[in-house]
C-alpha cells in the first residue's frame, strides 16, 4: 500500500508484534528521510534511519513533539531477561506506554492502556489508569482476546477509568477517535 508522507515511526521495543523490519524497510523506501525512534535493541537489528531514544528525551519532528518514558518491558517471566521498552507521549495528547506500565507524569488527553498480553493481568493496569493525568482511556494490545474476553476486559478497564474520573472508549479494529 501507499506508505508515503511518513516523517517518523516509534518502535517501542524489539518484539515481533511491535517491530517488523520488512515494514520499516517499506516505509523507508517510500520516505528516505523518515526517522525511526526506538530502543538500542531495535537499532542493533535495524540500524537504518534509526535513533536510540531514552527516558526523559524529547524530539520534535516537523512540529510533532515526542516525549519518551521508561526503559524496560513489563516482566513476562522472572527467569527471562527484560527487553528494553520506550513509551511515547505525542504532542502532550496521547500517551502510549508500549509493553509496560510506565507512567507518564505529565498532563495529557488520552491514555492507550494495554489490555491483554502474556505479561499482563488486567488488574495491573489500575495504577497506570488511576495515576495518569488524562481525561480518556482506550484499550490497546488486545488482539489476543476473543469477543467474550474483550467484553470482560473492557468492563474492568471502564470501571477502573470511571472510578478515577476518566471516560473510557473502546475502538474496534478500523475505528478511530479524534485527538
Amino acid at each position: 500500500t501507499d506508505l508515503g508522507g511518513i516523517s517518523a515511526v516509534v518502535v517501542t521495543h524489539v518484539h515481533g508484534d511491535h517491530f517488523d523490519s520488512e515494514k520499516l524497510q517499506k516505509i523507508i523506501s517510500q520516505n528516505p528521510d523518515a526517522k525511526i525512534f526506538t530502543t538500542q535493541e531495535v537499532v542493533d537489528k535495524f540500524p537504518q534511519n534509526t535513533k536510540t531514544v531514552k527516558n526523559g528525551e524529547t524530539v520534535d519532528v516537523n512540529g510533532t513533539v515526542l516525549e519518551f518514558f521508561g526503559e524496560q518491558h513489563a516482566e513476562i517471566d522472572p527467569k527471562t531477561p527484560l527487553n528494553q521498552n520506550i513509551g511515547v507521549l505525542v504532542n502532550q495528547k496521547l500517551y502510549y506506554p508500549g509493553d509496560s506500565f510506565t507512567e507518564c507524569n505529565k498532563q495529557f488527553d488520552i491514555l492507550a492502556v494495554p489490555a491483554s498480553a502474556p505479561w499482563l493481568r488486567v488488574g495491573q493496569t489500575i495504577p497506570l489508569i488511576e495515576n495518569s493525568k488524562c481525561n480518556q482511556v482506550f484499550p490497546i494490545h488486545n488482539a489476543l482476546l476473543s469477543d467474550i474476553g474483550d467484553s470482560i476486559t473492557n468492563t474492568w478497564l471502564q470501571k477502573f477509568s470511571e472510578r478515577s474520573g476518566k471516560s473510557f472508549t473502546y475502538l474496534k479494529p478500523g475505528e478511530s477517535t479524534e485527538i
